[in-house]
């Protein structure tokens, strides 16, 4: 039991690692040397766990839909609110860091546009755009 307890958590570990890298570097440099180098691990080690890269990529998505699943269900928990209340807490968790973060949302940090403050929005007459500054998270839920 100890044995595959311990396993568990190579594997808990391989995959938080591959997370990390994808987030800090994008998806291209997710390669099995460079996760094992994240997991301080050997080549060798990945290939026991997974068969694949493919494996260790396709176990690491599913933990980031675990993990946004969780968060966006664990907030409309509880009888005490609204339906109103539960939409806002949902989508504030599905929008919000970890889940959208500048990293996670480009899949790296150099395929993002910098800075990211205006949207564009319609003009009056409907044509063209201009940019306004970005609405906050929840400045269109209480209006």
């Amino acid at each position: 039991m100890a044995t595959r307890r311990a396993g568990n958590d190579r594997e808990s570990v391989l995959i938080d690692a591959t997370l990390t890298c994808i987030a800090r570097e994008g998806i291209s440099a997710a390669t099995v040397r460079n996760i094992a180098d994240y997991a301080g691990v050997t080549n060798g080690l990945i290939r026991f766990y997974f068969k694949s890269k493919d494996g260790i990529l396709q176990a690491a998505y599913r933990r980031f839909l675990e993990r946004l699943f969780e968060a966006a269900h664990g907030t409309i928990d509880g009888d005490d609110m609204t339906a109103c209340e539960r939409l806002e807490r949902y989508l504030l968790a599905n929008l919000s860091p970890p889940i959208v973060t500048r990293t996670a949302c480009c899949c790296g940090p150099t395929s993002c546009p910098s800075p990211i403050t205006t949207t564009p929005w319609p003009t009056s007459a409907g044509t063209g755009t201009t940019a306004r500054p970005a609405p906050s998270a929840t400045s269109f839920m209480r209006h």
